[in-house]
């Protein structure tokens, strides 16, 4: 499912709040579970950008479920991919993912172009 989001340069405020909405991947009724997040992304200084997650249509808590979730520092120029494993796999039906920046960003030069979600759809007993 595609998801746009576009935030301009123009902006009057150099912070980021980025939240997509709930995917359930085409199956609502069935549980999944997530093992990671894959962000293609470029630009400097991204390590003021953390990831966050929300299980199950809860837009109230968007909690640190990766092992890490501070993007690490790339090229400007480059396009690299960042993972972000979820350090304790849990059942959920759809799943929202946060990004945003906890202080001013100090660089113009960024962009987010792909978020790709890594999981196993539970079976039925």
């Amino acid at each position: 499912k595609r998801f746009k989001a576009h935030q301009p340069a123009t902006t009057s405020s150099s912070t980021v709040n980025i939240v997509t909405p709930f995917f359930d991947f085409g199956s609502s009724g069935n549980s999944k579970r997530l093992y990671k997040v894959k962000v293609l992304c470029h630009g400097t200084n991204l390590d003021d950008l953390r990831i966050f997650a929300s299980y199950d249509g809860d837009t109230d808590t968007y909690a640190s479920i990766f092992t890490a979730n501070i993007f690490a520092n790339t090229s400007a120029a480059d396009w690299d991919v960042q993972t972000f494993t979820v350090s304790t796999p849990t059942d959920f039906v759809n799943v929202s993912i946060k990004i945003y920046s906890d202080s001013a960003m100090t660089t113009a030069n960024w962009g987010i172009s792909e978020i790709s979600f890594i999981y196993r759809e539970k079976g039925y007993r």
